[in-house]
């Protein structure tokens, strides 16, 4: 066995650029030796100091806080190392299966939706549904992303990624009203726990309907909708809403889109009754 290894050979064996071989020197983690001509010689001692350190920088534990270590090397101190370690994998694993879930999630949204048929009309009785939401003036449709964007934003914790929260807009109803279907009052992703919410959807009775391609069918789909409503004797009870199930998130190819808009009703009975 060699005493020592040239920094061209250390750097193959373990992948790496002769660089990066000159970092650790620099900070204090290698410590080579020198020829009689000036080229760095590294010791099996180096080479045990390089395994820890790349297992180290694989979980990304800072050069300070490596350079510590080193400096007071020890059975001990190596036990503490190693809960260190196990404390980082153990957070990573959790990360990782968090991960997971939202993979799976995703999965199951574009596997139950990518067979929805657009156009036909349910009637739903849905639950007080919590919600994260931003409200502002006005948010033309092609804003929409944007503003979702800021919302996740704000909420960055708990909406880490898509696929577990439904996202949606509300209509501006007075906009509406006067036939204008490009402004928006609020969005919203669902899915959220109570505790978690700033805001909630109404519990009630529902219309629902889905179309699939791009948003600007969305005034022929309210206007087939709230005249299929009319003939079986319901009435508006709160403002238009899109949820977006399949979008540009998901598909490139904007007729794979699938949205489904979302009011709530009451039967035409229970107004006059009001």
């Amino acid at each position: 066995m060699k005493d020592y290894y040239q920094i061209t050979e250390v750097a193959k064996l373990y992948g790496l650029c002769t660089d990066t071989l000159r970092y650790y020197e620099e900070q204090g983690l290698l410590h080579p030796h020198r020829s009689e001509s000036g080229y760095r010689l590294y010791s099996i001692d180096d080479i045990c100091s390089l395994n820890v350190i790349r297992a180290l920088r694989a979980l990304d534990m800072p050069v300070e806080h490596m350079r510590h270590y080193f400096e007071s090397q020890t059975v001990e101190t190596t036990l503490h190392m190693l809960d260190e370690q196990d404390e980082i994998i153990q957070k990573r694993i959790a990360e990782l299966r968090s991960a997971h879930r939202s993979v799976e999630a995703r999965r199951q949204r574009l596997s139950r939706y990518a067979a929805q048929k657009a156009g036909e009309l349910q009637i739903l009785q849905l639950p007080e549904r919590p919600c994260l939401l931003l409200q502002e003036n006005l948010i033309l449709d092609q804003q929409i992303d944007f503003a979702l964007k800021k919302l996740a934003h704000r909420h960055e914790d708990l909406l880490r990624s898509l696929g577990t929260h439904c996202m949606g807009a509300v209509l501006d109803e007075s906009e509406r009203l006067r036939g204008e279907y490009t402004h928006f009052r609020s969005v919203f992703y669902l899915g959220c726990h109570k505790r978690n919410a700033d805001d909630r959807i109404s519990a009630g009775m529902y219309a629902s309907t889905f179309y699939k391609g791009e948003y600007h069918q969305l005034k022929d789909v309210c206007t087939a909708l709230f005249a299929q409503l009319e003939a079986r004797g319901f009435s508006q009870a709160g403002p238009v809403m899109e949820l977006y199930h399949i979008d540009a998130h998901d598909t490139a190819d904007p007729s794979e889109y699938l949205t489904e808009v979302q009011v709530r009703i009451q039967r035409e009975t229970e107004c006059e009754n009001v």
